[in-house]
């Protein structure tokens, strides 16, 4: 059918009106590239689909799918032996959850005789170990301490040194009062650094990190708390290299399984495009 007559017939027009209702982006992808069918099986297939689809919505429904986003070129990195970032990583980790919550909703499925389905529902595979590793990494993005008894260690060294730091400062905001155009701490160049009155300024023992607009105050990194800084910045730089070594690690763990954790994905989008089908014409 060529495009003059799929204009005519508004047939994308009529696409629009199932976006709202889909609420992946692989079903998203599935939308973008339908069109008509001319093969009497393909035909059959999609009825077919969409008479379970009904079917399932009269014993449930409240049917639903959690929002996945496109992980095929992520998966297509881990091929190519490339490691994962935390966004890609994220993605497969929701994915994975969606997964598990179908096959749940599939094994307890009671009352509902599926024709095309349950052919879907029976090709995604769950990956409980992957699903728990993934677990260290939370939705906001930041590798939970249990990750590696490493990244624990040095988290609590940070949160020592830091406590130092922030003890010291604050002895000296009471002993160095008069000194102070302000009662307290400020922050330059990701350092705590206490606020002296211009004519203190060689009072206090330390690294100038900035001055006031007006001159009249001048950020101070006492000398007591440089080194302990210094050892924070390098716990910083330890933190950061483990944390690149635990993501290594998920990818590694992921590789193996990228081609079954795609097809996982394709399914959930494909049956979300027949739930926003059925949705669509109800």
């Amino acid at each position: 059918m060529n495009a003059r007559i799929l204009e005519t017939l508004e047939f994308d027009k009529v696409k629009k009106l199932l976006e709202p209702l889909v609420v992946t982006e692989q079903g998203q992808r599935e939308l973008e590239g339908l069109g008509p069918m001319t093969e009497v099986t393909r035909i059959q297939q999609a009825f077919d689909e969409l008479k379970d689809m009904a079917d399932l919505f009269v014993h449930y429904p409240h049917f639903s799918l959690g929002a996945t986003q496109e992980i095929g070129p992520a998966m297509r990195r881990l091929d190519l032996e490339t490691d994962l970032n935390i966004t890609e990583l994220l993605a497969v980790k929701r994915v994975l959850t969606v997964s598990k919550e179908l096959v749940d909703f599939y094994t307890n499925l009671e009352n509902v005789q599926l024709r095309q389905l349950d052919k879907l529902f029976e090709k995604i595979e769950t990956f409980p170990r992957l699903q728990g590793t993934l677990l260290a990494l939370n939705d906001a993005g930041f590798v939970e301490d249990f990750a590696s008894e490493v990244l624990l260690k040095i988290r609590r060294q940070i949160q020592e040194k830091e406590s130092q730091v922030r003890q010291v400062l604050q002895d000296l905001l009471k002993t160095k009062a008069d000194m102070l155009s302000d009662s307290i701490l400020a922050s330059r160049n990701g350092r705590n650094v206490l606020p002296v009155k211009n004519t203190y300024r060689n009072r206090i023992a330390g690294i100038v990190h900035d001055i006031s607009a007006s001159g009249s105050t001048v950020y101070i990194e006492p000398r007591a708390v440089v080194s302990l800084n210094e050892d924070v910045t390098h716990l910083r730089a330890e933190e950061r290299h483990e944390v690149a070594r635990i993501l290594r690690e998920m990818s590694s763990l992921l590789r193996p399984h990228s081609g079954i954790i795609d097809n996982n994905a394709w399914v959930i989008g494909h049956l979300d495009l027949v739930r926003a089908k059925h949705l669509f014409a109800r």
